[in-house]
């Protein structure tokens, strides 16, 4: 059996070590789940304070150096670093360098989010993963001396969204009452994020009704004149999505044909070709919206085969989307962000 086996059973029959908490210890650990719950109450629209507050307790509290929050969900590519206290560069980089697939083959942060599991390990350095020479098992160990190791999943709707992890540089494993204390915490965290998404949420339809009531009253104040709801929709539609950019194009006879932007310069705009008409071909936004009939994506917008692959990488865009305008059965007109 290997250790990462072995770990599992050991925490539910208990073999890790329960050590009795004394009434000091147990008055440290209800003071900080209070706070933790007083900075959840107080930054309901961020997480961070939240992630820092959790990580410090959780540090302290379980006597490790280093801890982490991660987020990720299964069919995630990667794993992102949203919260660290302690952790070396390098584990730190293998986040910011893309290593941290969501492999379970790879790294037992990957294996507690897919399975939903928590992990303990005594030593990763004798671990399976470990044996297989798993580049980021093997880094971790070797380059950041990380031995002990506890991971507890995030769990929200019986799936998790991602974990907190303690790591400590000595053999010493996680004690029940540790892990127990580890799992109130990401308990804690779930909360904060799940106010944070509601908060978010609202906000969001609170925008949108906004935004709705603000375009029908161009359009009632501009009967006959399209140009100024067109600009409405463009300039809306930047600021709800966040985007450096859109662009409204009407749709005729295989041509698209600029009818307003928001995000360019008047510069920007005539160094390019965009406010001639273009061909619906299948390098443009536009064509490719047309075509499909729905939502297009591209996912790289700097590619040179992208028909404003230089106007994109002027503007630092990295990706566009085309969304259509249906008027009856037929695209109307295109709506481009970036």
């Amino acid at each position: 059996m290997d250790n990462a086996d072995q770990s599992s059973s050991e925490i539910g029959s208990g073999h890790t070590g329960r050590s009795k908490l004394s009434p000091d210890d147990l008055q440290a650990q209800m003071a900080a789940m209070s706070e933790i719950m007083q900075v959840i109450n107080a930054s309901r629209h961020d997480e961070a304070p939240i992630f820092a507050s959790i990580l410090d307790h959780a540090r302290t509290l379980c006597n490790a150096p280093m801890a982490g929050l991660i987020l990720a969900r299964a069919g995630d590519p990667h794993q992102r670093l949203a919260a660290h206290i302690g952790m070396a560069p390098a584990g730190v980089a293998l986040y910011e360098n893309g290593q941290m697939k969501m492999d379970a083959s790879l790294s037992y942060a990957a294996r507690c989010i897919l399975n939903a599991e928590l992990i303990a390990l005594p030593d990763m350095g004798q671990s399976d993963l470990y044996k297989a020479s798993s580049p980021v098992v093997r880094s971790m160990v070797d380059e950041s001396d990380i031995r002990s190791i506890l991971f507890v999943p995030l769990i929200l709707d019986g799936a998790a969204i991602g974990l907190i992890t303690l790591f400590r540089q000595e053999v010493n494993p996680f004690t029940a009452s540790e892990i127990v204390l580890l799992k109130t915490f990401a308990a804690q965290a779930v909360i904060a994020i799940e106010n944070t998404q509601q908060f978010n949420e609202t906000q969001q339809a609170l925008a949108r009704q906004t935004a709705t009531s603000n375009i029908l009253r161009v359009i009632s104040a501009s009967p006959t004149d399209t140009q100024p709801v067109f600009e409405a929709i463009i300039k809306t539609a930047t600021e709800i999505s966040k985007s450096s950019y859109c662009m409204l194009l009407r749709v005729e006879n295989g041509m698209s044909y600029f009818s307003g932007s928001y995000g360019y310069g008047e510069d920007e705009l005539a160094d390019s070709d965009v406010q001639a008409p273009i061909a619906l071909n299948d390098n443009t936004i536009a064509g490719q919206t047309v075509k499909l009939g729905h939502t297009y994506r591209l996912e790289d917008a700097t590619t040179p085969d992208y028909h404003d692959h230089r106007l994109a990488r002027s503007k630092g865009i990295e990706f566009a989307i085309g969304v259509p305008i249906h008027v009856g059965k037929r695209v109307w007109g295109v709506i481009s962000l970036g």
